[in-house]
């Protein structure tokens, strides 16, 4: 395929600038790349941070295989990370495992912003202010930044399709890299195939002249990672997914079919933020909503629609469906429209957009590279007015990307606080009681603990499992070959089965392992409530302990120890994450377990003769902390039981009626006329109201 004139910049002479690299575009690069490495160091995280962060470290710490696909590229480059800079640290002041991985991430997404970098360099004729522009806007972009500088396998993935980019623009003929770094790309993460499809098909006729060395590179970048972390991983990795002894296992694995191959996530989740009543226009709205955000309020958008005119400008002129700036704007509508299709994020969610956010980011690397072409005509236009254009352009450029770092730096601070590291730490800490320890965690919480398990070697004597594993077949054999004096209850080893299906229930999993002290994070599965059968949840600081109901707790030794262990770890901190962050949904946890604090606080008092008013006053303090510093969770309920406290109150404090009315008031005002609340017509009863 012969090279062609597919970008004009309007000047003078309409000059028209082919597709190549700038001759020293290595240097160009590496000074991108380097810039931007020094941007994201000082915002490392520390330690690892929300969502699959704490898996995807505890996968490599203890060589074991994270999450489907299994990210065998990620796992071995960061492995690699990991061991060199162990042995490159001192040991006096080394830094925890997550941080190499961090930086890891900041390394790849650098290069990513160099790459974008090198590439509008040399599409638009060496206009290296244009370059920089695009590359800086991109790397301090909101999402960007935030998973270049923690644990996940969002940096690689931006390096590769940036790499992939870069090829079919520069090196169309070079067939056998193309292939490499789809393979690699399909060893890292299946949505590089967004990009790769279309580029398959711009190349063809290249590939056809040379198909040998294409399936050449395409073999060795996809089939060996897999083979070697496959061949690297531990048989006694107590935190791997997945069964990977057989080949329906690794397929399923591969494929993602646990959680649906072509969808974001497992629909069948009570407390799944995927599936429900979504449509493909709505999860394209959210993307829309969020675009600005990600483009430099709106200005990397402008310049992108002005480098999209461009592009309609060129291939009114030239043989349109054979240039590469077809090829990456048909890549980037063909992504749009296909994962919004495919992905079953539930828009409105906070949290489901920011899990769906992070797939944008291969939207925002063609975005940007469309503004950079913006940029270029309008340095064309100032270059015709000044002589000082050139300053002027490096200025503009760095002066738009420093006003995003401005706006961005606090809230990247935050977000890098480890305070889901140090919440897990405080989890162990209170599970070790010198008895075993038997933790059932709910949530993406459980990673956060693991990572503290397998890379920092705590809590050596307890079992954290999560319910929602609990829930595929191969955990298990997993759990039986890797938590010793942990018993399952039959040989299907598999929790909430169908009915018939041979499964065990949450009763019978817990009365076999009844020599642990049980504990719940993040409550329970309502789909099964038999543990409700047989024991009673009482909360212990953030977590929540079961007690058979032939032996509850000491009242006066759990007031206690429920007091000492919520003081253990600050929970304000929470609040200053937005909604749909990780560390914002513990707030949840927190408001449940005094909730229940308070409800025992209550029921205690009530069950004496007469009821303990002091401890009636606690409980509706607690009460009313929780409406006051956690509004908008479960305020109905809260009224109801604010109602009881005061009912309780009538005859020693005159007013107590009043407040017993006005609260009830509100909680009817807040229940649906239909609510199956036994209560709700007791109190519309008692306020004469039916």
């Amino acid at each position: 395929m012969g090279q062609t004139k597919h970008f004009a910049v309007e000047s003078d002479s309409q000059k028209l600038i082919t597709p190549h690299p700038e001759p020293d575009w290595r240097i160009g690069f590496i000074s991108f790349s380097i810039t931007f490495l020094i941007v994201y160091l000082p915002n490392l995280a520390p330690s690892i941070v929300g969502g699959d962060a704490g898996e995807l470290a505890s996968a490599v710490c203890r060589r074991g295989i994270a999450h489907p696909p299994g990210y065998p590229l990620f796992s071995i480059l960061s492995y690699s990370f990991l061991k060199t800079g162990l042995l490159l640290t001192s040991a006096t002041v080394q830094p925890e495992a997550a941080w190499f991985l961090n930086l890891m991430s900041a390394v790849f997404m650098a290069g990513a912003a160099g790459l974008i970098g090198s590439i509008v360099s040399g599409w638009t004729g060496g206009q290296r202010a244009a370059g920089l522009f695009s590359a800086l806007g991109f790397a301090t972009s909101r999402t960007v930044w935030e998973y270049a500088v923690t644990t996940e396998v969002f940096a690689l993935h931006a390096f590769l399709i940036c790499a992939l980019i870069f090829c079919v623009v520069f090196l169309p003929k070079k067939v056998f890299w193309l292939g490499l770094i789809c393979g690699l790309g399909l060893a890292h993460h299946h949505t590089l195939a967004f990009y790769a499809l279309p580029a398959l098909f711009f190349v063809r006729k290249s590939i056809r002249q040379s198909w040998l060395m294409f399936l050449l590179g395409a073999g060795a970048g996809g089939v060996i990672p897999y083979a070697l972390w496959v061949s690297m991983a531990s048989d006694n990795a107590p935190y791997s997914w997945g069964d990977l002894s057989n080949l329906s296992g690794f397929w399923t694995h591969f494929t993602r079919s646990d959680y649906g191959s072509l969808s974001l996530g497992n629909e069948n989740s009570e407390v799944s933020v995927f599936g429900g009543d979504t449509t493909f226009v709505s999860r394209l709205f959210e993307f829309l909503k969020f675009a600005p955000g990600a483009m430099a309020g709106g200005l990397g958008l402008l310049l992108a629609t002005m480098g999209i005119l461009e592009w309609k400008n060129c291939v009114s002129r030239t043989n349109w469906h054979s240039t590469p700036t077809t090829w990456l704007v048909a890549s980037l509508a063909f992504f749009i429209l296909v994962y919004h299709a495919l992905a079953n994020f539930r828009p409105g969610s906070p949290i489901a957009i920011a899990v769906a956010s992070r797939f944008w980011i291969q939207a925002w690397i063609v975005l940007w590279i469309l503004a950079g072409w913006g940029f270029a005509r309008y340095s064309v236009w100032l270059t015709s007015r000044t002589r000082f254009a050139e300053i002027l352009l490096f200025l503009t450029a760095i002066i738009a990307g420093g006003i995003q770092v401005g706006l961005l730096h606090n809230e990247i601070r935050i977000k890098t606080r480890p305070v889901l590291s140090e919440f897990a730490e405080y989890v162990l800490k209170q599970l070790d009681t010198g008895r075993q320890s038997l933790l059932l965690v709910r949530g993406d919480i459980f990673f956060s603990i693991i990572y503290r398990k397998a890379c920092l070697d705590e809590g050596r004597d307890a079992v954290i499992l999560s319910q929602s594993l609990m829930t595929y077949p191969w955990y298990g054999p997993h759990l039986r070959a890797n938590q010793s004096g942990l018993l399952i209850p039959n040989s299907e080893l598999l929790w909430l089965t169908p009915a018939g299906g041979g499964g065990y229930t949450m009763r019978q999993f817990l009365e076999l392992n009844g020599n642990f002290d049980i504990y719940l994070l993040n409550g329970y599965y309502s789909q099964d409530r038999t543990l409700l059968d047989y024991f009673q949840i009482w909360p212990s600081g953030f977590l929540e302990k079961l007690h058979p109901y032939q032996s509850p707790p000491d009242y006066a030794t759990w007031r206690n120890h429920d007091a000492r262990a919520v003081s253990g770890w600050d929970w304000k901190q929470l609040s200053k994450y937005p909604p749909g962050s990780w560390e914002y949904e513990l707030l949840n946890q927190y408001w449940s377990t005094r909730h229940l604090s308070a409800n025992r606080i209550l029921d205690h008092a009530n069950s004496q003769r007469p009821p303990d008013f002091a401890e009636v006053r606690e409980a509706i303090q607690i009460y009313e902390t929780l409406l006051g510093d956690l509004p908008g969770r479960g305020e109905k309920v809260i009224y109801k039981n604010i109602g009881i406290a005061y009912m309780s109150l009538i005859r020693t404090d005159p007013n107590a009626e009043i407040k017993m009315v006005n609260a009830w008031k509100r909680f009817i005002a807040e229940s649906d006329p239909n609510d199956p609340d036994p209560d709700l017509p007791k109190i519309r009863g008692i306020l004469n109201l039916n």
